[in-house]
């Protein structure tokens, strides 16, 4: 009887530990363009609610933004990296785990006007018990123009916000409380 629980067990915990290891919490790129890589980290540890991002570039002060990412309990609610093809990172927080709505919530990050930056922010969410309750809202923060759906019906949406450096994103609740008041969330 024993054997019954103990197989799903490892076999929950191998497809654990698969997922595990293809979560990015470490990417290099060249966000600057100045010719030298950058180390792009995701840091948290087990008992706190957000992550830190880490971005260290050789020769120069290491920029740290506080609380940039939600960190949940569960597998499905762990943010990662994302190099994209362009070389503009995206941090990805979701919630993929638990409750009715499901969501995430993507920040792409690039080089502007001397300092990194988030240059755009994607907030997208599905209900799964009201399978016609979804919708996404994109916002970029370079051209301040942005669309958002609900339940399939997009309208455009504008906001006064620009390219808002990593180093305020989570520390500022006020830029939360203007994305959500753009966005319509």
């Amino acid at each position: 009887m024993s054997y019954r629980i103990l197989i799903p067990m490892i076999i929950g915990l191998s497809v654990w530990q698969a997922q595990a290891q293809d979560m990015l919490l470490m990417v290099q790129s060249d966000l600057n363009e100045d010719g030298i890589v950058e180390d792009i980290t995701l840091l948290y540890d087990e008992n706190s609610d957000s992550a830190d991002l880490k971005i260290q570039s050789a020769g120069q002060p290491d920029i740290i933004a506080r609380n940039i990412a939600w960190v949940g309990q569960f597998m499905e609610q762990k943010p990662f990296l994302e190099r994209l093809e362009d070389g503009s990172i995206l941090v990805v927080s979701l919630n993929e785990a638990i409750h009715r709505i499901r969501w995430s919530i993507s920040l792409e990050l690039g080089y502007d006007d001397g300092r990194y930056v988030v240059t755009r922010y994607v907030y997208t969410y599905r209900d799964t018990l009201d399978l016609d309750n979804n919708g996404s809202c994109q916002l970029d923060l370079i051209s301040g123009q942005g669309i958002r759906w609900t339940n399939d019906v997009p309208k455009d949406i504008q906001t006064t916000m620009r390219a808002i450096p990593v180093m305020k994103w989570g520390t500022s609740g006020q830029i939360t409380s203007d994305i959500k008041n753009v966005c319509g969330i």
